[in-house]
């Protein structure tokens, strides 16, 4: 612990700070042009199959069967299916589920199909009507032999010697989607309005006007820094799409108000503390102010932060597979909080602040 001894000017290394992050959102960025934005079914429409085993536990070797049998029947039918993915993990599986974007044959289906494919999918071809045949006919543009598609649970119990299963469909319209995904967006948004109008009251003293621009430098600063969090969870998310076919759900955007709500609350603890030593050390510059100040709080936003880390970090390793979709982005964002309310939003806030002496970062 002896660097807690010694002067710090971590000001000084505000364009290496920059650097790490606008790295790792540039390989987000690489993502995104390759993969595209992997939006799952809630914010692009679809379906998410679900087939539980019921009491009937199956291993590795029949999970890897079922997840194929289900993938290529799917596909033979001409529906656009994602890779599947466990519910839980280990020898046993009690689960497999699997998500498709609403494509028939490359096109899209309409909300007034729906009802039509779902019952297709859960009692087979067989319980169609001759409407409900016409309207899907409609979208597959093809002699498609409707009365010969067996159910989901036909096909998992031919794969798995007479297996007793359950499926559960969701499915989600694409008007619905798009209504899901503009709502999320306006949240979010009135989410950081409202948390910088927080910040220019609390902290309008924190600056040579000591008004409402002191605060608004102390908000862009903030608010800023969160936005850092938030495309670097982002790039994860895209990176972890192109590599194992991670998705955005409404999971990832609970996840996003968690560490925004976590990492203001970092950030306003070392605003906290630059207004406290201002007035303690009249005599120092907005630099030596920003750098006392990350000193201060180091310790305490550290071990703050590696106290939760380490329960996210359990239940990510130990929790089932379908938490991870939600503990993977809260660790990133735990990770980039932590990093951006100590190296970002304070070095921020000197930048904005350069008092009559003329600060140069650099010093």
């Amino acid at each position: 612990m002896n660097f807690m001894k010694k002067e710090w000017n971590v000001v000084k290394a505000f364009t290496v700070c920059i650097a790490i992050s606008l790295a790792i959102i540039i390989f987000g960025v690489l993502a995104l042009c390759v993969n595209g934005l992997p939006l799952g079914i809630e914010f692009a429409g679809g379906v998410e199959l679900t087939v539980d085993f019921n009491e009937n536990d199956v291993t590795q070797s029949e999970y890897n069967t079922i997840k194929s049998e289900i993938k290529d029947y799917l596909e033979s039918a001409g529906l656009s299916v994602s890779d599947g993915s466990k519910i839980s993990e280990g020898d046993i599986i009690d689960g497999v589920k699997f998500s498709y974007a609403l494509e028939i044959n490359g096109k899209t289906v309409e909300d007034g199909v729906m009802g039509t494919l779902f019952t297709m999918l859960e009692k087979g071809g067989s319980a169609l009507s001759a409407e409900d045949i016409a309207v899907l006919d409609d979208c597959y543009s093809s002699n498609f032999n409707f009365a010969s598609f067996k159910s989901i649970s036909d096909v998992v119990s031919d794969a798995t010697d007479d297996i007793s299963v359950t499926p559960t469909i969701y499915m989600v319209a694409a008007s619905v989607s798009s209504k899901l995904l503009q709502t999320s967006l306006i949240a979010l948004t009135v989410a950081l309005v409202l948390i910088l109008a927080y910040i220019i009251i609390r902290f309008r003293t924190l600056g040579a006007e000591n008004n409402f621009f002191s605060g608004l430098k102390s908000g862009l600063a903030a608010i800023i820094a969160l936005i850092h969090d938030v495309s670097v969870m982002m790039s994860f998310i895209l990176i972890a799409g192109w590599l194992f076919g991670l998705q955005i759900t409404s999971t990832f955007v609970a996840a996003v108000v968690t560490i925004v709500a976590y990492s203001i609350n970092n950030t306003i603890v070392t605003f906290d503390r630059i207004r406290d030593n201002k007035k303690r050390f009249v005599n120092m510059n907005n630099l030596q102010l920003a750098n006392r100040s990350i000193k201060d709080v180091f310790a305490r936003s550290m071990f703050t932060s590696l106290t939760t880390i380490v329960a996210i970090l359990i239940l990510t390793i130990l929790g089932l597979a379908a938490l991870r979709e939600f503990t993977l982005p809260i660790l990133v964002g735990l990770i980039a909080g932590t990093y951006s309310s100590l190296f970002i939003a304070p070095c921020l806030w000197t930048v904005f602040n350069k008092n009559g002496k003329k600060e140069k970062i650099a010093e």
